[in-house]
């Protein structure tokens, strides 16, 4: 098994269905139905790219209230960035869950996967693909080398291709921890937030 094989086509019964059983392992994971979901699993270390995600969630937040970010794992990191999210007045809106055995459940009840740095390709980009979830990730080429890869194993081409599904955000995401910001780095940070707001809300 390759793993890039394509799941059942995703239904809103199966959606439904998925975030109940979330929400009854874990009450932070309840969510109507019409409630979108973005799902990131990176890990929460001081250079992960989660960073882009804690950065922009205020400004996501104000612009769509009713969103909500799962962030789904762990880490060192996990502390601060609950004290960043409490301290931004958004804890409401985001769910840190932990770890998972199983993680079908919690593809089948996101809208949008972001993968914003090169952990979770060998598993989590292809689950987001099977699940077909609109995905947006950060443009590098071990991205780019294991969305081909699917591809061809499937055999896909055209709109077919797991490749057209994804929103590119360019740039690398090595400078994005709060520690290490220089001044010349802030007006690209600032940029690349607006950018990922922009990008989840296009796809929600």
């Amino acid at each position: 098994d390759d793993g890039f094989a394509a799941g059942p086509q995703p239904t809103s019964a199966m959606k439904v269905s998925a975030r109940q059983s979330l929400a009854t392992a874990n009450g932070d994971l309840f969510a109507e139905e019409d409630v979108p979901i973005v799902l990131c699993t990176s890990s929460m270390t001081r250079g992960s790219g989660i960073h882009l995600l804690v950065d922009a969630a205020r400004l996501l937040i104000t612009r769509h209230p009713s969103l909500r970010l799962w962030f789904v794992g762990d880490g060192p990191n996990r502390d601060s960035i609950y004290q960043r999210i409490r301290g931004d007045g958004i804890r409401a809106s985001i769910a840190m869950p932990g770890s998972f055995n199983d993680n079908e459940d919690l593809f089948l009840a996101a809208d949008i996967f972001l993968q914003p740095d090169e952990q979770g390709l060998d598993y989590f980009l292809p689950s987001a693909v099977r699940a077909q979830l609109p995905i947006v990730a950060v443009d590098q080429a071990s991205t780019r080398t294991v969305l081909t890869g699917i591809s061809r194993e499937r055999g896909t081409q055209g709109e077919e291709d797991p490749g057209q599904w994804v929103q590119w955000i360019p740039g690398a995401t090595s400078n994005l921890t709060r520690k290490n910001r220089s001044e010349e780095h802030t007006s690209e940070l600032q940029s690349r937030q607006y950018l990922v707001c922009r990008l989840l809300l296009e796809k929600k």
